[in-house]
């Protein structure tokens, strides 16, 4: 008897997480229906083009998008109150170091008030992120800067071109988001230029150069799948538009050098995106007239200066959430954080070449 995931219901399991908190502060629950693992089989109808299962359960690119761009770190009101100390104003400025205040700006930017599309949604598990997170509000300050802390999307699209993930993303979507009040599609959206050229092979709700920004998370398994990938989002995005690519190398470099596959994957991803006037944010960038000013200064924090690099890493939000916790009168919290599961996890993507990316459309 045939043990693949492939039509089986009693496959799919429902699990609960917390996209809002990393720690034990609940915030928002997510309700997600997935596969915790693909079988053999799965890989053998993958291999066979039987069958793809690889959009029924969640990657770990996903969850480094959700990390870096959805999840906000245990409140130090929150522990101060619960350990029987006096509560902290909320404004307290000392609470909001300059690197946490920038990755609140830079998620604003990206998803605040925009029309955002994701591609290759698999279960959804993304964007319902972010979606969720946009019921919490809360103030921020840093000095004389106060910004209110929720991020609520006018619009949150969900692609796949396979129609099993798309039945599983609609009903994570359905169970989720129904009760937020936020405007949401699941669409089917097959990549590349030529299915835009034929007007009945794009579903209506999917306009081109409509999108404020793109998000994909962990969809490079092969190199040939970078041309269809830039294509689409170029097409989708507006002028000055953002794509965010969650990236976990996992596609094979010709002429490479195991050790060099993720600088040479990375140097890849950068030359195509630009061939379809994708241009990084980075150094670049930031020299032409009219960037962002807010989104430089938040990858500042957010990228070492040292070294050219041009992309979020674990190793440096970790240090974002480190000097998040540095003055924290309760320091249990910190501990909480920077010692357990949260830094194991971050380890375990540096070690791999996790990278969050942000293209801006030129």
């Amino acid at each position: 008897m045939r043990s693949s995931s492939r039509g089986n219901a009693k496959s799919l399991k429902h699990t609960a997480s917390s996209p809002t908190s990393d720690a034990a502060d609940p915030g928002v629950m997510m309700k997600l229906c997935c596969l915790e693992s693909l079988t053999p089989l799965d890989m053998l109808d993958l291999s066979t083009g039987v069958a793809d299962a690889t959009g029924s359960r969640v990657w770990l690119g996903a969850q480094w998008f959700m990390k870096c761009m959805v999840i906000r770190p245990y409140p130090l009101q929150s522990s101060l109150k619960h350990s029987g100390a006096e509560a902290t104003p909320p404004l307290d400025k000392t609470l909001q170091p300059k690197s946490y205040f920038a990755l609140m700006k830079l998620r604003k930017i990206l998803f605040h008030e925009k029309k955002v599309l994701e591609l290759g949604a698999g279960t959804g598990v993304s964007l319902i992120a972010v979606g969720l997170a946009s019921t919490m509000s809360t103030s921020i300050s840093s000095g004389a800067d106060i910004i209110q802390e929720a991020v609520v999307p006018s619009l949150l699209t969900l692609t796949d071109s396979d129609p099993v993930a798309l039945s599983l993303c609609q009903v994570n979507c359905d169970a989720n988001l129904s009760c937020t009040g936020l405007d949401y599609h699941v669409v089917k959206l097959e990549w590349g230029k030529k299915h835009f050229d034929n007007a009945t092979a794009t579903d209506a709700r999917i306009e081109q150069f409509s999108h404020d920004t793109i998000v994909a998370t962990d969809v490079i398994y092969d190199l040939s799948a970078l041309k269809p990938l830039m294509e689409t989002t170029s097409l989708l995005l507006k002028r000055g538009g953002y794509f965010v690519l969650s990236h976990i190398p996992r596609a094979s470099v010709e002429d490479c050098e195991l050790k060099d596959t993720t600088q040479a994957l990375e140097h890849e991803i950068r030359k195509e995106a630009s061939n379809h006037n994708l241009m990084l944010l980075c150094p670049d960038y930031f020299d032409l007239e009219g960037a962002n000013d807010i989104i430089r200064d938040a990858l500042e924090c957010l990228i070492p200066p040292e070294g050219g690099d041009y992309a979020i890493r674990p190793a440096s939000w970790m240090k974002c959430w480190k000097e998040y916790y540095a003055n924290a009168t309760v320091k249990s919290s910190a501990e909480l954080i920077l010692s357990g599961a949260c830094n194991d996890e971050c380890i375990e993507l540096e070690s791999i070449g996790a990278s969050i990316m942000i293209f801006v459309k030129l």
